[in-house]
């Protein structure tokens, strides 16, 4: 409700600052304005098709709406910004400026149809490797250059089909890992729906394993199927559990936990105690959860490396604030909280309703893990 009355307020202002002050007939105005309602209300349609979180269109047929809405998405900032510039431009001038002129708002409808058509070219394209390093004060030297592939926010879709999994795939086992782990949010759509775009993961190989834990986006298609799909795939997903590595008899810890979606489904929410239960105490204890607002919590149970994603890293700079704001001031990049360190990745995919990116590019994140202090 509070979208679609947002969404209204927004084609009105639209309406008003843009479409009023074309120099266009009648007609082509109302027709326009009709076009404009309708990609104003797109979530809700969506929704009414039971559509919501995976779109099941042909890919020219989804690019081709996901850039006339991203279009209708960007011209609020665009026309904020133009009529501030005129208002402050007026103050200075000590004048009352004229109302915008045709040229005007078609140069801001044309620049919105560009950056839409350039965000959504960029939120498509396979993600880059963003390579880190990581200083662990209590990870034995036996483990010392351990490297770490994080594939977050893979959201196999319509839009982002089973090449790009597949290209996903090859970029993570070009950098021979040790571990590859998903922090959710791998897949929109049922298992029948999406069992084609996700089998490339079947390739991803690390010499000791492929290992996952559920985002949000896993309940809303259909969890206890998605569950038994990827195991089959050959992920093991850690839900609320551990598993101990050995090397030269030292463990390390690599926990993962549920989603607070889950609680929405009555099924287990994020449980640090029962992730935890049985370790080893002196290990090296690394996290996979796929909100990073849970840092806090995981710093006081005792992890030193938390692995997240679900932010996107707010997909347009603009946004980063906002997004900052929804998850405990965690959007993208490095943070220390005391004894842990978080990485929160912009994600290698996004959702389709809203798949844009700007000045964020998605990303694959191949971490090494080193034993003391950064020197």
């Amino acid at each position: 409700m509070f979208l679609t009355l947002t969404s209204g307020l927004v084609l009105i202002y639209v309406l008003g600052r843009l479409v009023a002050p074309l120099p266009w007939g009648r007609k082509a105005k109302i027709a326009l304005g009709l076009g404009l309602a309708l990609l104003s209300q797109y979530h809700l349609g969506l929704r009414m098709l039971g559509l919501i979180f995976a779109a099941e269109w042909p890919w020219p047929v989804l690019a081709g709406v996901s850039w006339l809405f991203l279009t209708f998405t960007l011209l609020l900032p665009l026309l904020l910004a133009r009529d501030l510039g005129r208002l402050v431009w007026g103050l200075a001038r000590r004048a009352w400026l004229p109302r915008p002129t045709g040229r005007e708002a078609a140069a801001v409808a044309g620049l919105a149809l560009l950056l839409a058509a350039y965000g959504l070219y960029e939120a498509v394209i396979p993600p880059m490797v963003t390579r880190q390093e990581v200083f662990l004060a209590n990870l034995p030297p036996e483990w010392d250059g351990l490297t770490i592939v994080q594939i977050s926010d893979l959201h196999a879709s319509p839009l982002l089909t089973g090449p790009r999994v597949q290209r996903v795939v090859e970029l993570a086992n070009a950098e021979k890992p040790n571990l590859i782990v998903l922090t959710g949010d791998i897949i929109d759509g049922s298992v029948a729906r999406r069992a084609r775009d996700v089998a490339p993961l079947r390739d991803l190989r690390a010499t000791h394993g492929v290992y996952g834990c559920p985002g949000n986006h896993e309940y809303y298609s259909g969890y206890q199927d998605w569950m038994a799909a990827l195991a089959d795939l050959g992920l093991v997903m850690l839900r609320n559990s551990h598993l101990r590595l050995e090397k030269n008899d030292r463990p390390l810890v690599l926990a993962g936990v549920t989603d607070e979606a889950a609680r929405r489904y009555h099924l287990p929410g994020p449980d640090f105690q029962a992730a935890l239960a049985g370790s080893p105490r002196e290990a090296t204890r690394i996290l996979l959860a796929h909100r990073p607002d849970l840092a806090p919590a995981a710093a006081l149970a005792g992890f030193d490396l938390q692995l997240s994603g679900h932010t996107h890293g707010g997909q347009l700079s603009i946004l980063k604030p906002l997004t900052g704001l929804r998850n405990g001031g965690f959007v993208s990049g490095w943070y220390n909280l005391g004894a842990l360190q978080l990485y929160t990745s912009a994600g290698a995919g996004l959702w389709n309703g809203f798949p844009i990116r700007l000045g964020v590019p998605s990303e694959i994140v191949s971490l090494v893990v080193r034993s003391g202090r950064p020197k």
